[in-house]
């Protein structure tokens, strides 16, 4: 049955969907179609999916992909999808775009008007020469010679196959985009609109494209055909004699860069996102997505000038949240702000892209109750990958599907997830207080980078710190009122000005923005406020509503100098500055919090949002550190009974009974760990926990039996290569070879000669498997024996085994991979899809039962500099293409025991005793947990999975008095076997904010000095190692069972 999203006004929670959610409600990942799209293999991915516990996916045209893009084969693909998930009673959600970002149709939208390219803004100084090209039209030109351009972007751009981005502030640009990127699901699936696919997906739409545009000026600002009529019906005046203003500090530039960047904004607004959420919602679809470069206020004006108004648009405003990181939260509760003030039933997040394979189910948990405790309620997990052939495995992991060991498990953590979902759906969230968005008091600031300026530079050198003092503010002000608990609203001007207004309530007002009221408006660091926020705040303070600022203060309205010193005077009678140690205090005066943890200080890390659903308060907190526990008391807003929730058990703990005094009680928390707490009349249908005292008796185990269940593997990611009949270079990165092979433009014959030394000939019993990619592309032999693919795969349907066994000898073994006809790929080729991807050339495996020796270069230990601190390290190990008869493994870290890239389950086993007298609660405890997910079974009874902290699970039914028997069954991740393995960092992380961010640059050096100097026979090069970085994996820890007596 498809079951629909509830409305916000509900009068009591719906505990069915909680105990068993509807796939509405359950995580779609991004499903990336990124090769050819057989339908029999679309249809089991679908059924992959469900089995998974998903609600379904998004369909996302993706890296790789050679199948045409929304040609009959494609939308036969989408067909296929949608037929499936409706047999099966899932959801098929749409993606609006090949790869991202959205807008472009795949190249059809540039390709069929030469306006409707994106556009800039360019500035030639008196006596210099413009850009070469025919792509520039003259706008203006200063007494002093300055001329300014319209800049079209040519075609031939490889991120957009050989086109361009388009122009998504021209109205007709982006009616192109829905004829040839909408349409055309509508003519295929339109009768599935509203009910099995429920949503559209726009991914990353900008007003610009920043990055990697050979020939085009860096210092531009984005620019549309209509921008000077449209600006100067807006504000009054001709934008051309102004636009120096734009890129230096002269004349009335503030009032100009803030009346520039509102016009563009508008434009963009209206001419996408109203454009096509209308288009969406005349067709009975939800539109979602989210937008790029949201993560600070500096970026977001960069690519998008803002964001929260188009949110207003959206039926299921969205975000993205990238990297292993929970430090980014402007951008989610600007997000949740705008979909509490206008009533919208979900927030969207896509997550877990570039957090890396060695991703856990505690890390998905950390991840995704961050983004749900900040107003999230339907996760899209980043990515799900078709197949991970070629540069696909490399395509900002975690790759989130069937091809992980973990995955028969995947349903433990997105149930719990579903579940969190569905209760955090339901109701209404309850702000204490409204804080003012100040990504308007950027625009009078930023000038277009310098010439010479990075691809990733947003901003003229000389703002950066003038930007950073309003950002950095900004999100140091949202993280210090999260750590005290405390729940907020933004107010963006634009929605202010539009559904703002004071409403009496008693002694004092209550400010209204749209479903929400706020009691109190607090002002962070800003330069410049709108005329109709100031009229709105003026209002509020005029009728007793209590306005606090942090400062700096504003000292311009709409971007101009306050001439008549109403701002002034404003500010000097109607706002409280307050000292950053003193807004605590004033806050909890003004707005009494609704949650308070010991004596109300500082819990850093520890957050929380409530809900009001009918007679009932819901409060969510969870301790997003990942090494301290919180151990206090707590107190909640509300009245009558008080329950503490358990959504993996299912279970209720009593807290206090209807007639109990609303009193502190004790609150501990893992690090990690979450906690729900239900206020109010009613009882949920979830069984009572037991009570138990602490365990009176307790076992430590030992003895243990440990099996690896699956084969080993070993990647040989080094070769000797020849074109034609030359003689064969020395081993290098295949990668290196393929790269150093397209940057040349080869064609022709290419053979790969791989080396691996084996102690055991194929006669001693120990299997050993080959696995190429697409073996049907080479001709395959193994110590000059041709052998080819038995039919089968391992792990992925492109990674085909070819039966080794017989041919192994004692010594040295050489597997040679020859390709008749090697063809670069051509990522700009926009006819041919195949052609972008040519011929890919890859590391192959071993998989079998052997061990690998370890030779260990020691340790890379670190804390990531991320916050809350993670602790990581990585083993550096030496180059190992050698195997060996399977070494018997013990309690410890595996990586040495010869499973340095295992990818698969290890099995520990062992008995326990437990007295006759005891009877009650028997717990198994792992003090610490170094892969995704555990499986317990007690004498053949499965009692479920360890995934996170408290690192313990109930056994209690399946125990029996005397001896039992246990098996652990772990299951690790393709971290190992994938990598990056050569990489010094051994991951890479990003700065602003600083997060592990894993994708292709994590796997080999940017540009393409690299490749040529390990070609020529360098050891390493800057970004490279030929050593192996791996984490540990497996338990060393002690493992105990505890149980309480009668």
């Amino acid at each position: 049955m498809i079951h629909r999203a509830p409305a916000l006004s509900i009068s009591a929670i719906d505990w069915g969907i909680v105990q068993s959610p509807p796939p509405i409600y359950r995580p779609a990942p991004l499903w990336s179609w990124n090769e050819t799209l057989p339908l029999d293999e679309v249809r089991q991915q679908v059924r992959e999916l469900a089995r998974g516990g998903l609600g379904g996916a998004f369909m996302h045209a993706r890296i790789g992909l050679t199948t045409p893009y929304l040609g009959e084969e494609y939308m036969g693909a989408v067909r296929a999808a949608v037929e499936e998930a409706a047999r099966l009673g899932l959801h098929m959600y749409l993606y609006d775009e090949d790869r991202w970002p959205s807008g472009w149709g795949g190249g059809q939208v540039p390709l069929r008007d030469e306006r409707f390219r994106v556009k800039w803004l360019f500035r030639a100084a008196p006596g210099a020469d413009p850009p070469a090209g025919n792509h520039l039209t003259p706008l203006h030109r200063d007494a002093d010679g300055t001329r300014y351009y319209r800049v079209v972007s040519p075609l031939g751009h490889p991120n957009f196959s050989g086109t361009a981005y388009a122009d998504l502030m021209d109205r007709d640009a982006m009616q192109a985009f829905l004829e040839v990127a909408y349409e055309p699901f509508a003519r295929a699936v339109g009768d599935y609109f509203g009910n099995v696919i429920p949503a559209m997906f726009t991914d990353e739409p900008a007003i610009t494209y920043l990055a990697d545009l050979p020939g085009i000026p860096r210092r531009t600002l984005p620019w549309t055909d209509a921008l000077p009529a449209q600006f100067a019906q807006d504000h009054g005046y001709d934008l051309l004699p102004h636009l120096g203003e734009l890129f230096e500090d002269v004349g009335t530039y503030t009032a100009t860069r803030t009346d520039y960047y509102r016009t563009c904004a508008g434009l963009f607004e209206r001419n996408y996102t109203q454009q096509l959420a209308e288009w969406c919602r005349a067709h009975g679809l939800a539109f979602t997505g989210h937008y790029m470069g949201e993560h600070s206020l500096a970026f977001t004006l960069a690519w998008d000038v803002t964001t929260l108004p188009h949110y207003r648009h959206e039926d299921w405003p969205g975000i993205d949240h990238l990297g292993l990181q929970v430090q980014e939260v402007i951008t989610p509760i600007g997000c949740r702000s705008v979909v509490n003030q206008y009533a919208k039933p979900r927030m969207m997040s896509e997550l877990y892209g570039t957090a890396g394979q060695h991703l856990t189910f505690a890390d998905r948990k950390w991840i995704a109750e961050q983004q749900i405790v900040l107003g999230v309620n339907f996760l899209v997990p980043h990515l799900a990958l078709f197949t991970m052939s070629g540069e696909r495995k490399r395509d900002y992991p975690a790759n989130l599907f069937y091809q992980q060991p973990w995955w028969p498990q995947n349903h433990v953590i997105d149930d719990y997830l579903s579940r969190l979902c569905a209760l955090m759906s339901q109701g209404q969230m309850v702000p204490e207080f409204l804080v003012l968005h100040p990504q308007e008091s950027l625009y009078p600031l930023r000038r277009p980078p310098q010439p010479d300026a990075g691809d990733w530079a947003f901003h003229d050198a000389r703002d950066t710190e003038r930007i950073a003092a309003i950002d950095d503010a900004f999100q140091s002000l949202s993280r210090t009122l999260l750590d005290r608990q405390r729940s907020f609203d933004y107010g963006d001007e634009v929605i202010l000005a539009e559904v703002g207004a004071v409403v009496a309530n008693g002694p004092r007002p209550l400010l209204c923005v749209g479903a929400m009221t706020y009691p109190l408006v607090l002002l962070p660091a800003l330069t410049t406020l709108r005329a109709t926020t100031l009229d709105l705040l003026a209002a509020f303070a005029a009728a007793g509503g209590p306005i606090l600022a942090t400062g700096p203060l504003p000292t311009m309205v709409d971007g101009r100098p306050d001439s008549d010193g109403r701002l002034q005077r404003f500010f000097a009678t109607a706002v409280v500055v307050v000292a950053p140690t003193d807004l605590p205090a004033r806050l909890a005066a003004l707005a009494p919090p609704q949650v308070c943890v010991g004596d109300g200080g500082a819990h850093p890390w520890l957050w929380q949002q409530t809900r009001v659903i009918g007679a009932q308060r819901l409060t969510m907190l969870v301790n997003l550190s990942r090494h301290a526990v919180v151990a206090d008391t707590l107190a909640l807003d509300g009245v009558g009974p008080l329950t503490r929730l358990d959504l993996t058990g299912m279970t209720q703990t009593p807290i206090r009974a209807n007639d109990d005094p609303v009193v502190p009680f004790p609150l501990r928390l893992a690090p990690g760990e979450s906690a729900l707490f239900l206020a109010g009349p009613g009882t949920p249908p979830f069984a009572q926990a037991l009570s138990l005292p602490p365990p009176t008796a307790a076992t430590t185990l030992t003895d243990w039996q440990v099996e690896r269940l699956d084969d080993n593997a070993l990647p040989l990611d080094y070769a000797a290569f020849r074109c034609g009949d030359e003689p064969f270079s020395a081993p290098v990165p295949v990668l290196a070879i393929h790269q150093w092979l397209t940057e040349r433009g080869y064609t022709g014959p290419v053979t790969l000669r791989y080396a691996c030394t084996s102690d055991f000939a194929g006669d001693a019993g120990h299997p050993v498997t080959l696995v190429v990619e697409h073996p049907e592309r080479c001709r395959i032999t193994v110590n000059a024996v041709p052998v080819s693919s038995d039919g089968t795969y391992w792990r992925d349907i492109r990674w085909s085994r070819v039966p080794l066994t017989s041919h192994v000898r004692v010594g040295e073994n050489v597997i040679t991979l020859a390709y008749d006809d090697f063809h670069p790929g051509d990522m700009a080729n926009y006819a041919d899809a195949a052609a972008r991807y040519g011929t890919e050339l890859e590391a192959i495996y071993l998989i079998g039962d052997f061990s690998v020796p370890v030779v260990s270069q020691g340790v890379q230990a670190d804390t990531l500099p991320l916050a809350p601190a993670l602790p990581w390290h990585l083993h550096v190990l030496e180059p190992a293409n050698h195997i060996v008869p399977p070494q018997p493994l013990q309690m410890g870290d595996l990586v040495p025991q010869g499973l340095p890239f295992y990818a698969g389950r290890v099995s520990y086993r062992t008995t326990f005793a437990v007295p006759d007298a005891a009877t009650h609660a028997v717990t198994l405890t792992l003090p610490e947990l170094h892969v995704p997910v555990a499986e317990v079974w007690v004498n053949g009874v499965r009692c479920g999975a360890v995934a996170w902290e408290p690192y313990r699970i109930d056994i209690t039914q399946a125990v029996r008095a005397g001896g039992n028997r246990l098996e652990i069954i772990l299951y690790h991740s393709l971290r190992n076997l994938l990598g990056p393995h050569h990489n010094p960092a051994g991951e890479t992380m990003w700065t602003e904010p600083e997060v592990l961010f894993v994708g292709p640059h994590s796997f080999r050096p940017l540009g393409a000095a690299w490749a040529a100097s390990l070609r020529g026979g360098e050891d390493a090069v800057a970004g490279w190692t030929p050593t192996y970085r791996v984490t540990p994996f497996g338990l060393w820890s002690e493992v105990a069972v505890r149980w309480t007596r009668a």
